[in-house]
């Protein structure tokens, strides 16, 4: 097989597995959403070796840019944010900026697949020494009339990145996305680099004033925080989260910019600003009630807004303060008492994935810890399980009133999920009422006998 004939059997692996992806994200459910993330991950893996192996490694560059606009196809956000990984300056500002190698000849092949076919990419790039090479790359196929194209393009982070950068980005169609990394990073970047460095990192108005698209984000949740107030504060006070003021008035923004970036200009860098970024007939309507008016709470509180109800494609799905309650109900999720794996509301007992390998490491944590060979005496051995939830009549053997000392030596390896503790009138079956447990059928899902684990060893993951 050619090497071309094995790049698109492995692209079209990686838009089935990113179509897959999607498809369970609309769905709503953050298990099936997990589930989906890994399946997609390996598929793309394997195509990608797939197509190393068979071309010995002269389609990756092809491949890489292929299977990124799967992911990104459905909603324009296009390849990214690695073309190739040599090009990457991974920020970590305790440490030197990274030296990278020569990396310009494969950046090329794939900055000119992605263009010559209208296909929009982002790049992660913080420091301005990535950024001007990666800009000699784009002008050099200007000459060829790839730039600017009307492409969607952008830098991703841009700390570092120099007013004559930002010029050279607006003359070749590019924009901008700026993540508060420095949020948590300031401190470490502010030591390394000087406090004067550290008051254009990014600089967000000088990219403001040249008709850019900024958005703004997280970058969540590797190197910061996922909350996009902690961001919207950082825009508009300037500040760390450990207060230190990194930036002096003239490179923050107003409120209604920080806004604006946070929203509207999202939109435009996916090509989404007419179905996203306001509230407005015809527009998605995603929205969220805060605690506190963004525009008039003190600045200091702006990192501590909270909703108080999120309704996102046309569900309530959270509520608290005063709407406490007007959300949907979170489907009940019970425990079958012989093999304690939870189940779902229709009693059906899950036996798969994490959920299965979440209930052999809690009961071979509790025969370690109580020093027993067989099971521990908080999950009672009985001829039968039921897939509901234990009624208040029902009574199992009572808990220890102190956590059972081990004779392990060495610290079990996984963490009991049980708060040891007394037990009290209102959680404790009376003590003249006999030890029962209610009689139920046998559980299908029962899992076969597992070797005893001697106490003086720690469990297996």
């Amino acid at each position: 097989m050619s090497g071309s004939l094995v790049s698109l059997a492995a692209f079209l692996v990686g838009a089935a597995a990113a179509g897959r992806l999607e498809s369970v994200m609309r769905r709503g459910s953050p298990h099936r959403w997990l589930r989906a993330t890994l399946v997609t991950e390996a598929a793309l893996l394997a195509a990608a070796a797939v197509c190393a192996f068979a071309t010995n490694g002269r389609g990756a560059h092809a491949l890489i840019a292929l299977i990124a606009l799967a992911m990104g196809l459905r909603n324009g956000n296009g390849a990214g944010e690695n073309l190739t990984w040599s090009a990457a300056d991974f920020e970590n500002f305790t440490e030197p900026r990274p030296e990278l190698g020569s990396y310009e000849s494969d950046f090329e092949k794939a900055v000119r697949l992605l263009m010559e076919n209208g296909w929009g990419f982002r790049l992660h790039a913080t420091y301005d020494e990535t950024i001007r090479r990666d800009l000699a790359v784009f002008e050099k196929l200007a000459a060829d009339g790839l730039f600017p194209a009307g492409n969607r393009w952008l830098f991703d982070h841009a700390e570092t990145v120099s007013r004559d950068s930002l010029d050279r980005v607006a003359a070749l169609g590019g924009a901008l996305s700026v993540q508060n990394r420095m949020s948590f990073q300031g401190e470490a970047f502010v030591r390394r680099y000087g406090a004067g460095a550290a008051a254009e990192a990014p600089p967000v108005r000088a990219m403001l004033e040249r008709g850019l698209t900024v958005g703004a984000g997280t970058d969540a949740t590797r190197v910061s925080s996922y909350n996009p107030w902690v961001a919207l504060h950082w825009l508009v006070a300037g500040r760390t989260v450990g207060d230190l003021t990194i930036y002096p008035p003239q490179n923050r923004v107003d409120r209604a910019t920080a806004l604006t970036m946070y929203t509207r200009a999202g939109a435009e860098l996916t090509g989404e600003q007419d179905v996203k970024g306001i509230l407005k007939p015809g527009f998605y309507g995603d929205l969220a009630i805060l605690s506190d008016d963004f525009f008039t709470v003190p600045e200091q509180d702006i990192a501590h807004i909270e909703s108080v109800l999120t309704v996102t494609g046309g569900r309530i799905v959270y509520a608290a303060a005063e709407y406490e309650g007007i959300d949907e109900a979170v489907p009940p999720i019970n425990a079958c008492r012989r093999c304690s794996t939870p189940s779902g509301a229709d009693g059906s007992v899950r036996r798969r994935g994490a959920f299965r390998r979440a209930a052999r490491c809690h009961q071979a944590r509790l025969r370690v810890g109580t020093g027993l060979k067989g099971r521990s005496a908080a999950v009672p051995r009985s001829s039968g399980c039921s897939a509901t939830a234990p009624s208040p009549s029902a009574t199992t053997t009572p808990r220890p009133a102190t956590p059972p000392t081990s004779t392990n030596s060495t610290t079990p390896r996984f963490r009991t999920p049980h708060t040891w503790a007394p037990r009290t009138a209102s959680n404790s079956p009376s003590s003249s009422t006999p030890s029962t447990t209610t009689p139920t059928a046998p559980c299908s899902a029962r899992p076969p006998a597992r070797p005893a684990l001697s106490p003086t060893r720690s469990p297996r993951r």
